[in-house]
C-alpha cells in the first residue's frame, strides 16, 4: 500500500500531468488520507485559477469530482472553491467545461446532486454572490436549462403570446 500512495504522490508532482488524471490523483489521496482537506483545497485553488487553460480545470474538476458528492455535501470550504470557479470562469469557457462537468455530476445519484444544490444554495452571501446568481441564470438559459420555451422566445410554452 504504502508503494502505491508513494506512486500517486511522484505522479502528482510531475509537470504536465492531464488535468484529468492530476484531479483524480489528488482526491485519491485526500480520500485515502495522505492529503488533508486544507491542501486538497489548496491545490483546488491553484489548478482552477485564470492561469490554467480553462479545458485542463474542467478535466482536473472531473478527475476531482469523480466517484461520489460527499466530499462536496461535506466540507463547504473545497465547494466554496468550486462555487468560485464556476460563478468567476468566461462563459465561453464554462460552455467548455460543461460535458465534463456533466460527466462528473452525472454520475452523483439524484439524492446527492439534490443535497449538493441545496448546500451551494447554502453558500455564505458575499460581495459578488448577487451577480454570481446573475451569470448563473443566463449560463442556465443559454445552455438551454431555463425558463425558455422550445422555441426560444422567452415565451411559456403553449402562450400563443
Amino acid at each position: 500500500m504504502r508503494l502505491w500512495r508513494n506512486a500517486l504522490r511522484a505522479a502528482l508532482a510531475r509537470r504536465g500531468l492531464p488535468g484529468l488524471l492530476a484531479g483524480r490523483i489528488t482526491r485519491l489521496l485526500l480520500d485515502g488520507g495522505i492529503l488533508t482537506a486544507e491542501q486538497a483545497s489548496r491545490r483546488l485553488s491553484r489548478e482552477l485559477s485564470s492561469a490554467t487553460d480553462p479545458g485542463e480545470q474542467a478535466g482536473w474538476i472531473e478527475g476531482f469530482l469523480a466517484g461520489n458528492a460527499l466530499l462536496l455535501i461535506h466540507d463547504p470550504r473545497l465547494l466554496g472553491v468550486i462555487d468560485r470557479w464556476a460563478g468567476g470562469i468566461p462563459s465561453r469557457a464554462f460552455v467548455d467545461a460543461l460535458p465534463a462537468l456533466r460527466r462528473a455530476f452525472g454520475s452523483w445519484s439524484r439524492a446527492e446532486r439534490r443535497e449538493l444544490a441545496a448546500r451551494v444554495a447554502d453558500l455564505p452571501e458575499g460581495p459578488r454572490a448577487a451577480g454570481r446568481r446573475d451569470r448563473r441564470a443566463e449560463r442556465a438559459e443559454r445552455s438551454g436549462r431555463g425558463t425558455r420555451g422550445e422555441n426560444g422566445s422567452g415565451r411559456a410554452r403553449g402562450s400563443g403570446t
